[in-house]
This record gives C-alpha cells, structure tokens and sequence, in this order.
C-alpha cells in the first residue's frame, strides 16, 4: 500500500506525472477539505486520473523546486497516512514556500481511489496573497 503513497510524492518532486499514473483508479478523486476562508466544503477537488495528472503538471509550473522533508508513513487497512513538511520555491520569484501537511490515501483493487490533502490554510493564504499567485 504504501509503494502508493511514495509514488505520489515522487510524481509531485520530480514533477514527472507518468510516475503516478500506474497507480490511479480511472475515477480517482483527490480533495483539498481545508479552506483559507473556512468553509465546509473542500476548497479543491480534482476528480479522474486525467484530471489529477494535469494538477501534478500544474504543480511542476506554479513551484521550481518541490520537496518533502520529514515523511512518515502508516497504514490502517486499505488507508495510508503520509505526515511531512513542503519545503517549495515559487517559480518565478524564487521565494520559499512551505507548509505541513498530512495526507490521505484510500486504496482498493491495487489502485488509489481517493487522496485528501490537509495542510496549514494560513500559509497557503499568504501565499495567495503574493503578487503574481
């Protein structure tokens, strides 16, 4: 189960989204449930492989570098957890951007069905807030 999860973060750091693809359901849905204004609902969702694939290759543009440091990893059933702090630059200005995150990883049939992405909405605000985002 977990060979999934890494998968995941490797796609995303070596922005390369084939490295991801074997490992994806057709409908797979990915969820951003933590909001800068604090909704209810999840500030992004990005449903299907096609559609998930294309976010990786969103990230490879909006970040130059993308790194997880510190990950931890555990499982419960068909769930991986994955604990870990982005350490990212901003492409364009250069300018650091990090936070803490947890995700989770739903897998069945061998395939991953649903991620869920939780991390600190405040600084994903500020760097909202800068010019340019």
């Amino acid at each position: 189960m977990r060979h999934h999860a890494e998968a995941f973060f490797a796609a995303t750091e070596s922005k390369s989204p084939e490295v991801l693809e074997p490992h994806l359901a057709p409908d797979v849905v990915m969820e951003v449930p933590l909001t800068v204004h604090g909704a209810l609902a999840p500030v992004d969702t990005v449903t299907g492989k096609q559609a998930l694939l294309d976010w990786v290759r969103t990230g490879a543009v909006t970040f130059d570098r993308i790194r997880w440091r510190d990950l931890e990893f555990s499982t419960a059933g068909e769930t991986v957890f994955a604990e870990c702090h982005g350490d990212m630059t901003v492409a364009g200005t250069g300018e650091p951007y990090r936070n803490r995150y947890v995700f989770r990883f739903d897998v069945r049939d061998g395939l991953i069905r649903r991620i869920r992405e939780y991390s600190n909405p405040v600084a994903v605000a500020r760097l909202l807030e800068r010019p340019g985002a």
